[in-house]
């Protein structure tokens, strides 16, 4: 005589058990989304600066970058907001710069 089969699942409890684990641990310990950290913070906003024909980094970051900072490290910031590996630009590009 062949008797119905009788299945057993096994998945949902199990799912079930952790999805309340979950949400007591969370409600428990608090639940605070972390900031999302940036390389750089810029205490000025970003100037968008056409690049002419002749203009270098240096160039644009000692015209346009805070003449209290060294100019090393504003043609780095440049260099890294726009994702720039190297120093080479070119005429009609468009970089960020840190303003003054």
């Amino acid at each position: 005589m062949m008797g119905r089969e009788r299945r057993i699942i096994v998945g949902k409890p199990w799912r079930i058990y952790m999805a309340g684990i979950l949400i007591m641990t969370i409600l428990l310990v608090g639940w605070e989304p972390k900031p999302v950290k940036s390389e750089y913070l810029w205490e000025t906003e970003l100037v968008q600066v056409v690049v002419n024909k002749g203009d270098t980094l240096w160039y644009i970051a000692k015209k346009y970058g805070n003449p209290s900072k060294d100019v090393r490290e504003v043609v780095f910031q440049i260099k890294s907001i726009n994702g720039l590996s190297t120093s080479n630009i070119y005429p009609g590009q468009i970089i960020a710069v840190p303003g003054r």
